[in-house]
């Protein structure tokens, strides 16, 4: 038994000496209050966004993201509250290099599932299929953290039973995020 342990104690660290494993992420929060609006409406949202992502070589990495959005909309005596949970798996190429700055192209399959909770309607389910592409712009503050900032998403989306839509995203085209590698 001891053999066994010995062994896998040290495959895991072969694996994680060659390894290039990172993880990260972003949170947001943003309020909106319309005053031009004659409804008076008041939007609140919070967003966490963690990734794990792999270095395979220089170029590649590939990882997963999760994401948890919740938004509480107060539009007078018809408030609403939205949560979503997504996963999101991609493929990320480096394409230019430039001391400590660099410039990726993500390609990502994401699958998200959101619940409306209306104050006086019917509750909505809705769950979402996406494919597309990102542009990141990546800073290494040091040899383990970085800062990247995505800058758009082109891509396809499919809600189960409702609409699709190939969308160009512009509206909420800069995000930031931190990451550690190991």
């Amino acid at each position: 038994m001891k053999k066994i342990i010995v062994a896998a104690v040290a495959a895991l660290a072969c694996i994680s000496i060659d390894a290039q494993l990172w993880v990260g992420g972003s949170l947001g929060f943003t309020t909106d209050k319309d005053e031009a609006n004659a409804d008076n409406v008041r939007e609140t949202d919070i967003e966490f966004e963690p990734v794990v992502g792999y270095a395979i070589n220089d170029q590649l990495e590939v990882g997963a993201g999760l994401e948890l959005n919740t938004t509480k909309n107060f539009l007078n005596e018809k408030d609403y509250k939205y949560n979503s949970f997504g996963i999101c798996p991609f493929v990320r190429y480096k394409f230019l290099e430039s001391g400590k700055l660099s410039f990726h192209l993500q390609g990502n399959i994401g699958y998200y599932r959101s619940h409306y909770d209306y104050k006086d309607l019917p509750d909505r389910t809705y769950e979402t299929f996406e494919i597309g592409v990102s542009p990141l712009v990546k800073y290494s503050v040091t040899e383990h953290i970085s800062l990247v900032s995505s800058l758009g998403w082109l891509g396809f989306y499919k809600e189960k039973d409702q609409y699709s839509e190939l969308e160009l995203d512009l509206d909420s085209a800069l995000s930031f995020g931190i990451y550690y590698s190991f």
